[in-house]
């Protein structure tokens, strides 16, 4: 989010982040100063993670055809 998006919006309350590291996005010292509460949701896609690092281990295994 760009700076200065949020104190030009007074009526933005929650800014809300589906996942971590909402800091790397948000400006997070212009949201406390304007009141508003920024959510991430922690651990966000880790399943997904895991999984994904699983089948790539597996296909490094596999014999590649040439």
């Amino acid at each position: 989010m760009p700076e200065g998006v949020l104190p030009a919006s007074p009526s933005v309350k929650v800014v809300s982040f589906a996942g971590s590291g909402a800091g790397s996005y948000v400006p997070m010292a212009e949201a406390r100063e304007a009141g508003v509460t920024v959510c991430n949701v922690p651990s966000y896609g880790a399943n997904a993670v895991a999984c994904e690092r699983g089948l790539v281990l597996c296909a490094m295994g596999k014999p590649q055809r040439s």
